[in-house]
């Protein structure tokens, strides 16, 4: 889960994107706990999954203190992790274009 947090694969001890919601962080720390009986099963993340789904299509005055928390969590990962794929796009961009004008300098001399 840290994986599609994130981007990358997981290390020994998986880092989440600073800003993934604490409750995505939560159930993945109890997908990966290292008592297997403690784990959820594929049908008890589905219905966490479906959860949120639901959290996130209500209305924000319809949701109780902790849903609103979720709701809100999830949409400022959204923001956040958008800003920070356009960052990462553009400077990626950038580096290609810095590596192109190297090689045709060097192919010039």
């Amino acid at each position: 889960m840290s994986e599609m947090s994130t981007g990358k694969s997981p290390e020994i001890q998986p880092i989440f994107a600073s800003s993934t919601p604490n409750c995505y962080i939560q159930l993945a720390k109890k997908c990966m706990h290292e008592k297997s009986s403690e784990r959820p099963n594929a049908e008890e993340v589905y219905k966490i999954f479906q959860e949120w789904k639901e959290i996130l299509n209500k209305e924000e005055k319809e949701l109780e203190d902790k849903k609103l928390e979720i709701k809100l969590e999830f949409l400022l990962a959204d923001k956040i992790n958008s800003a920070s794929t356009l960052q990462e796009n553009i400077s990626s961009t950038h580096l290609q274009q810095q590596n192109s004008y190297e090689n045709e300098v060097n192919l010039i001399w």
